[in-house]
């Protein structure tokens, strides 16, 4: 096999019918002159190509490489916003389970301290009962002197009546003393449970900074993901322009390495000195050149004979 089998990425296959390049012209090849847009198909005049299939290898060892660490980052990035993400929808539904369990616990405070207020009231409501009837039995004690005075009674008997109503005064009093403790005790329980509702809600607007805190940090790292995202777009755009550059590169100079090789034995076999110009492929008007002939190789150059 002759140059013709080297393996160039992006380089078009050698023509089957042999002769003295890859491809030749749409028109007769004795009138135009014979184009080359590649390497000769002789296979005495290989030296020197060995080192153009090890680079193209090891640029398409670095082209896989860099493409499986880009990979590696993006899908990096991708789980590292999912994570956030999850963050986010987390906090988001404590922020809901403290609400609801927020609004649990003003119920039951408001049901705590309604049923203490009732309770103060129904107190309230005997202590009044009590003095009122102090009052009742005050006033009875003091007819009841009128009346030992009044009917003579014996100092025996009114002393009896009267430990009788001191006894059941004390008794009542103590009964005072007890209802009056009763109710600083439900005031001091009122009071305790107002302070609980009041840390309950300090607790809440705390939970709340600080979940909108967290939210705002999230937002920032998920644009600094979205930043990070464009800015690894834009770096693959520009190594898969670099990949393509290096590609075109390494066709050219195995082009050019193989036409100077074969290059040295045509002039003779046309009967004479050739001369050598280089076109571009663009402007070239040959009528064997042109953009349609070699796509892989824009805008890459080529030599063509002149007789």
């Amino acid at each position: 096999m002759g140059l013709g089998a080297v393996p160039v990425w992006g380089a078009p296959a050698p023509n089957p019918a042999g002769g003295t390049g890859w491809l030749r012209g749409a028109g007769n090849g004795a009138q135009g002159g014979s184009c080359l847009g590649g390497p000769a198909g002789s296979g005495g005049q290989g030296m020197g190509h060995g080192a153009v299939p090890l680079q193209s290898g090891e640029l398409e060892q670095e082209k896989y490489e860099l493409r499986r660490r880009l990979e590696s980052e993006v899908a990096e990035w991708e789980t590292r916003g999912a994570e956030l993400e999850g963050d986010l929808a987390a906090l988001r539904a404590q922020l809901g389970h403290q609400r609801l369990e927020q609004q649990d616990t003003s119920r039951e405070s408001s049901q705590v301290a309604q049923e203490l207020s009732e309770q103060n009231q129904r107190l309230a409501e005997q202590l009044s009962q009590a003095s009122q009837l102090e009052q009742r039995l005050q006033d009875e004690l003091m007819a009841l002197r009128v009346e030992n005075r009044t009917l003579g009674m014996s100092s025996a008997e009114h002393a009896a009546r009267t430990q009788s109503l001191q006894a059941e005064n004390l008794m009542l009093q103590e009964r005072k003393q007890e209802l009056e403790r009763q109710t600083r005790q439900l005031r001091e329980e009122m009071e305790a449970v107002q302070g609980l509702v009041e840390t309950l809600h300090e607790n809440l607007l705390l939970l709340r900074r600080e979940v909108h805190e967290k939210e705002l940090q999230l937002r920032a790292e998920a644009e600094e993901l979205r930043v990070s995202n464009r800015w690894l777009q834009r770096r693959v755009t520009e190594m898969a322009d670099e990949i393509r550059l290096h590609d075109s590169d390494a066709s050219i100079a195995s082009l050019q390495l193989e036409i100077e090789q074969s290059g040295e034995g045509s002039p003779e076999q046309n009967g004479g000195p050739a001369k050598v110009s280089r076109r571009a492929l663009g402007g070239s008007e040959h009528p064997c050149l042109g953009w349609g002939m070699f796509p892989s190789l824009k805008p890459a150059r080529v030599f063509c004979w002149e007789t």
